[in-house]
């Protein structure tokens, strides 16, 4: 499947937590393909036009890519958060993706 076509899945989730928890798998997914190569997940993501969702997509993948330490991982976390466009939820994709830095 492309991210178009799990896009479509998410929005059958039953509520509003269910879709944005399947969106930040889009991310968690991307990251790992991608081993967080920054330029390629933001061109995946860049394909789910909802904003709310496209920042969901880099919340994930942000996320991933922190708890993963791929290679220039903390790079690539910050570049992935700042190409969120909410800015609200910027603040938390920084957030989450700090809070699960392994030290």
């Amino acid at each position: 499947l492309n991210v178009q076509d799990i896009v479509i899945v998410c929005k059958q989730g039953h509520n509003e937590l269910i879709r944005d928890r399947c969106l930040w798998a889009i991310g968690y997914r991307l990251a790992v393909g991608y081993t967080g190569n920054l330029e390629s997940i933001l061109s995946e993501c860049k394909h789910i036009k909802e904003t709310k969702w496209h920042d969901n997509c880099l919340i994930g993948a942000a996320q991933e890519v922190s708890f993963q330490h791929y290679s220039n991982w903390e790079h690539v976390g910050e570049g992935l958060c700042a190409s969120v466009l909410i800015s609200d939820t910027r603040n938390r994709c920084i957030q989450l993706k700090d809070r699960l830095v392994i030290q």
